[in-house]
C-alpha cells in the first residue's frame, strides 16, 4: 500500500496544468460571448452583419469561422408558447437554400429542427459548397445554426 501511495504522490507531483490559450471575444450590440483558440485571427468584416470573422493560423486548409447576427423581430408578437412551431415553420430547408444564395454548389447534407441557440429555439443545417482559394476552387463544409 505505501508503494502504490508513494507512486500516486510521485504521478500527482508530475502532473502538469493544462494551458489552454483562448481569446473571449463578446458582441457589444447583442450580447454573444465567443472563445476561439488564441492563435485565430481576426479579420475584417465584410458587411454589416457580419460580426465575427476568424480564421485559423495554418490557412492552406482555410478554416474559419463566420457569425452573422441580424435583428429580427418578426416572432416577438407571439406568446413564447408558440415559438418552436414558428421556427421550425420560417426557417426551413428554403429558408437555408435562399441564405445560401451567394454560395457555389451548396448541399445540405443534414437538416434539423428543434435545436436550441442560446435561450431559443433554431435550425441547424450542415452544408458542403465550393469555395475558391488562391485561384483553385476548395470542396469545404460548414454548420450553421439560424
Amino acid at each position: 500500500m505505501r508503494i502504490f501511495a508513494s507512486f500516486l504522490l510521485l504521478l500527482v507531483g508530475f502532473s502538469f496544468s493544462a494551458k489552454a490559450e483562448v481569446t473571449m471575444w463578446t458582441d457589444p450590440d447583442f450580447g454573444v460571448v465567443i472563445a476561439y483558440p488564441d492563435g485565430w485571427t481576426k479579420q475584417v468584416n465584410k458587411h454589416d452583419g457580419e460580426r465575427l470573422f476568424i480564421v485559423a493560423p495554418a490557412a492552406q486548409d482555410m478554416a474559419q469561422c463566420k457569425m452573422d447576427i441580424e435583428k429580427d423581430e418578426r416572432f416577438e408578437i407571439y406568446p413564447k408558447k408558440y415559438l418552436k412551431d414558428i421556427v421550425s415553420r420560417e426557417l426551413n430547408d428554403s429558408f437555408w437554400r435562399q441564405y445560401f444564395v451567394n454560395y457555389d454548389d451548396v448541399k445540405i447534407g443534414y437538416f434539423a429542427e428543434g435545436g436550441g441557440l442560446g435561450s431559443g429555439y433554431a435550425t441547424y443545417v450542415d452544408f458542403a459548397y465550393k469555395a475558391s482559394f488562391n485561384g483553385q476552387a476548395r470542396q469545404m463544409r460548414g454548420v450553421a445554426y439560424a
